[in-house]
C-alpha cells in the first residue's frame, strides 16, 4: 500500500469512530449501559477531533 502518507489526525478520528461503533453496538446486544456510554464517549472525542485545526505551511493570511 503505497500512497500519500495519511495525517495522524485522520488516523485518530477513523480509529475512535470505528471503535465507539463496535462498542456501541456490543453495548446495545449484551444491554450493557455503561458500555453504551463509553461509546458515547469515544464518538464524541471523534466528533470533537474534527474541529482541531493542523498547522499547514503557507494556509495563513497574508501568505503567497
Amino acid at each position: 500500500m503505497t500512497g500519500e502518507p495519511r495525517p495522524r489526525l485522520l488516523i485518530a478520528k477513523a480509529w475512535l469512530g470505528g471503535a465507539g461503533l463496535v462498542v456501541g453496538l456490543a453495548g446495545i446486544a449484551l444491554n450493557v449501559r455503561w458500555l453504551v456510554w463509553c461509546a458515547i464517549g469515544l464518538l464524541g472525542i471523534a466528533v470533537l477531533l474534527r474541529f482541531v485545526k493542523t498547522r499547514d505551511a503557507g494556509t495563513g493570511k497574508g501568505e503567497t
